[in-house]
């Protein structure tokens, strides 16, 4: 690696890493792991070869623990090279009438692009516990991924969104350098890119989630996520995926602003109320919808049955059937997240001034305390799933990291040629099955038959634990509440209280104190934890 060739220095690097699967190369690379990183940088700075890059990101990968003293500095080098190739990529696409020479080199350029941005995106995992360093690292980024969303550069997008998410969240804050990011993030979707919302997802819950203080000091923040959420909602190009995805955003809106924003309240709920016209295709989309109508209630109850009546007069009726019959019926809440966000709504009806309810609602108020018990029922079994679920993953990915590593190792190709990777192996099965549902078709229209879209034939699947999801609602013990919330309509509203204690048969009264017991322990856990 220190002959004076160019094209020596660069087998020898390739080559070195075809060694690293050999664990005594692998510990003696181990000491001059600085050294190595600084050849590939300078190869990599001359030869614009993305396989150096590819090749870079394995020895942060491997040697993330000695790289922490210099992972500024090799961030701040890669830094440097993404911005002077996105700066050719912009001079080449920005000619008139581009040569077939001039479009392959842009071609080029993107990989290589590609290439720097997943080696960045894995330091940044790697020095995920060192906030300092991760603080240096976001003042290096901000341009780089500022660049990426103002010049739409759709074939790396997707990795600048990734440290968009890595950034925020590992650093549970947002800077005020990062705010100009969620900015652009949005004249990014307005500017014909509505169809990367599932990518800007993460980020916009993380600005939401991390920054509270500053989109209660900005309407105009306020005003572009409930823009966000209603252009996704109404755009023709979207399918009902991508509709999950704003329901989450909107969702995500109510949870962490609380009481601050009642003025888009009713384009939210109007939002949601017509999706209810003609009902969607998908269980996951009928579910989101119908959460973003009981975070409203959660939100601001009174004033939800209000659109509501407003919209459709009775209608909060209508709204209550599809509610219950979702607690009532087996998997209708999949989800912990699902059940512990009903369970807090129905504890904010219970809180409701008797002369808050809806006429429409009054003679089915006392099914609420059944309901309730009903969603208790199935949330210990949830949260159980929940918790296997989690350690299952984290078996596997224990069991898989050496793997992982040794796949790293071997994810390359001394002769240059194409790697067979992870995203090369995605984009051949999602070749197969698409030439599989092309012949399907072609045969039902061979047949004159009719053709599902493809929506539809998934209108009955599983929707499963999202253990990656972090809600507001998990730090909230909603046994405690559901306590607090039954003293609180004792007092408010006790012939209503009455009628509805009198109407549980004896299996609910028997649960409802068993409830009750959990809510005292926890209470009185809570209590013990704050004297120590």
């Amino acid at each position: 690696m220190d002959d004076p060739e160019t094209p020596v220095r660069v087998h020898a690097s390739l080559a070195l890493a075809e060694m690293l699967r050999h664990t005594y190369v692998k510990d003696a690379v181990k000491l001059i792991i600085g050294k190595v990183i600084q050849t590939y940088l300078e190869l990599a700075e001359l030869t614009e070869l993305d396989t150096l890059s590819s090749t870079m990101e394995t020895f942060v990968t491997l040697y993330a623990e000695e790289l922490l003293p210099v992972s500024a500095q090799l961030t701040s080098r890669l830094a440097n090279t993404y911005m002077r190739y996105v700066q050719d990529v912009i001079n080449l696409e920005g000619a008139e009438e581009p040569s077939s020479d001039a479009v392959e080199a842009s071609e080029n350029k993107m990989y290589a692009l590609a290439a720097l941005l997943k080696t960045i995106g894995t330091i940044v995992t790697a020095m995920d516990g060192s906030p300092e360093i991760m603080a240096q690292l976001q003042q290096i980024l901000i341009p780089v991924i500022l660049i990426t969303l103002q010049h739409s550069l759709i074939d790396v997008l997707d990795h600048a969104l990734d440290l968009v998410d890595s950034l925020t969240y590992n650093m549970k804050a947002i800077s005020p350098d990062m705010w100009p990011i969620f900015e652009q993030m949005y004249k990014l979707f307005k500017n014909n890119v509505v169809d990367f919302l599932d990518e800007m997802l993460p980020s916009l819950d993380n600005f939401m989630s991390y920054g509270k203080e500053v989109f209660l000091a900005r309407p105009d923040y306020r005003e572009m996520i409930v823009d966000m959420f209603e252009v996704s909602m109404a755009s023709q190009h979207l399918g009902e995926a991508d509709r999950v995805n704003a329901c989450q955003l909107i969702e995500a809106f109510l949870l962490n602003l609380r009481h601050t924003v009642d003025d888009k309240l009713p384009r939210i709920v109007t939002v949601a109320m017509k999706q209810l016209d003609t009902p969607p295709k998908t269980r996951s989309l009928r579910l989101a919808n119908l959460n973003i109508l009981i975070n409203s209630i959660l939100y601001n109850a009174p004033l939800t049955f209000q659109i509501i009546e407003g919209l459709s007069p009775g209608f909060s009726r209508s709204v209550f059937d599809t509610w219950f019959k979702s607690m009532n019926e087996p998997g209708g809440l999949p989800r912990v997240h699902d059940m512990k966000l009903s369970i807090m709504a129905l504890c904010a009806l219970l809180e409701l001034d008797e002369s808050a309810i809806p006429p429409s609602l009054k003679e089915g108020w006392a099914s609420i305390i059944p309901a309730v018990l009903a969603v208790f029922k199935q949330l210990p079994e949830a949260v159980a799933q929940r918790k296997k679920l989690q350690e299952e993953l984290q078996e596997e990915d224990d069991e898989e990291l050496e793997d992982d590593e040794e796949a790293l190792l071997l994810n390359h190709d001394d002769e240059g040629e194409d790697v067979y990777d992870e995203d090369t192996a995605i984009r051949d099965v999602m070749a197969r099955e698409t030439e599989r549902l092309q012949q399907n078709v072609e045969k039902l229209v061979a047949e004159g038959d009719v053709i599902p879209d493809d929506e539809s034939v998934m209108s009955d699947e599983d929707i499963e634990e999202e253990l990656g999801y972090i809600s507001p609602l998990d730090s909230v013990d909603p046994y405690m509440a559901f306590k607090n919330a039954l003293t609180t309509f004792q007092a408010k509203n006790s012939s209503g209280y009455q009628v509805a204690a009198t109407s549980l048969n004896m299996d609910q009264q028997v649960f409802l104190t068993e409830v009750m017991r959990q809510a005292e322990q926890k209470e009185a856990e809570v209590a013990a934890a704050g004297q120590m």
